[in-house]
């Protein structure tokens, strides 16, 4: 199994400037109860006003009835951002859906490994087709 500590965050006027915020109460909430904090909660922290339309759009993404569960949708970024080599991304993301699908060795196996996982009773490959110009991960199902 992978760890997903985080490096601190290499922006410490950010960091040291948070504003009042959810992020704020979040970041010392965990840091209060010995927990890892996460670097973007501290970018969400500085400029919540700026941030609230990325939360937005991140949470109907994520989050909103889909035809692909949070848990899917979830483990789609993990590999996406592994493909993309954002250590950043698939670490947030692996955190996420391992936390949503239970298990961080399924998410580990389907973001680093085959790219393929048995999930909601099916095999879905998570397959790396991409066209010469295109990096895109292509998502195929099977039975």
């Amino acid at each position: 199994m992978q760890s997903v500590k985080q490096e601190p965050i290499y922006l410490p006027g950010v960091a040291n400037n948070p504003q009042p915020s959810h992020y704020l109460n979040l970041i010392r909430t965990s840091q209060s109860s010995g927990r890892e904090t996460w670097n973007i909660w501290y970018l969400f922290a500085f400029r919540p006003q700026m941030t609230q339309h990325l939360a937005r759009f991140t949470q109907e993404v994520m989050r909103e009835p889909s035809p692909l569960s949070p848990g899917l949708r979830e483990l789609i970024a993990a590999y996406t951002s592994y493909v993309n080599e954002c250590e950043f991304c698939t670490k947030a993301h692996v955190a996420v859906a391992a936390e949503l699908l239970g298990s961080e060795d399924l998410v580990w196996t389907g973001t680093a490994q085959s790219g393929c996982v048995l999930f909601e009773g099916r095999r879905k490959s998570i397959a790396p087709l991409r066209r010469q110009s295109d990096r895109r991960p292509a998502i195929h199902y099977r039975r």
